[in-house]
């Protein structure tokens, strides 16, 4: 970019043209410009790949909340551990051969403290309070949320009946018998404990397939949760 600029300054440049080269030159070769726009380099890497992932239509609402909080970790840590495209060009001055003009260090650690905690707290307010309520209730389907060290636990049964208050209307419109629920959650979760390796491999619609004659009032549950898009892609 810098050779493109240089080459813009040359006699057969001319007028108003060669003093915005010159100009567009003399910021892209500041020491503070070069080291921020690395920066926004990792940064933005991650928050690519968290855009990625929440547009993928089969996440739940839990799902969601683990990658912004997991994104949300890494961009913290970037105060302090900067990421190696910035690491790169930390303790020198000079970026691919080409001098820069130095800055003072403090701008450029105020700016990207500044921004990664305007990013942290949106990630704050994309959820509201997931430590209790309906959107932890809503993490029983995802297999990863599962108890296994202790199978014969009451895993799950309060997350259950959560959902069941909650959406009493739309369980009773869909026939849904209510008083069946914890029963048949209990006997879900004693069907699948069956095989220490199953929760690892199976899908909801696996399980729907082969349970759904045996436990279909909390698999119909379990489908009016799935059935909820996790975010606006949806």
């Amino acid at each position: 970019m810098c050779g493109c600029a240089n080459t813009a300054q040359s006699p057969e440049g001319a007028g108003n043209e060669t003093q915005k080269s010159k100009g567009f030159l003399n910021i892209i070769k500041k020491w503070v410009i070069v080291k921020f726009s690395c920066f926004l380099h990792g940064l933005l890497t991650q928050l690519s790949s968290l855009s990625l992932s929440m547009q993928c239509s089969s996440l739940t609402v839990a799902e969601v909340h683990d990658s912004l909080s997991s994104t949300k970790a890494l961009l913290l840590k970037y105060k302090s551990r900067p990421r190696p495209v910035l690491k790169k060009v930390l303790g020198t001055n000079q970026y691919e051969g080409v001098s820069l003009k130095p800055c003072d260090d403090h701008f450029l650690n105020q700016s990207k403290d500044h921004l990664i905690n305007l990013l942290s707290k949106t990630m704050d307010n994309r959820f509201g309070n997931v430590s209790h309520g309906i959107l932890r209730a809503m993490r029983i389907t995802n297999f990863r949320y599962w108890s296994e060290a202790d199978r014969n636990a009451d895993f799950g049964d309060s997350d259950v009946q959560e959902l069941i208050t909650h959406f009493e209307p739309v369980l009773m419109r869909a026939g849904v018998k209510e008083g069946e629920v914890l029963d048949q959650w209990t006997l879900l979760k004693s069907i699948l404990y069956q095989d220490p390796n199953i929760l690892k491999n199976i899908s909801w619609p696996e399980v729907n397939q082969q349970l759904g004659q045996v436990c279909p009032n909390v698999l119909h549950l379990v489908d009016l949760i799935l059935c909820i898009p996790a975010s606006t892609a949806d």
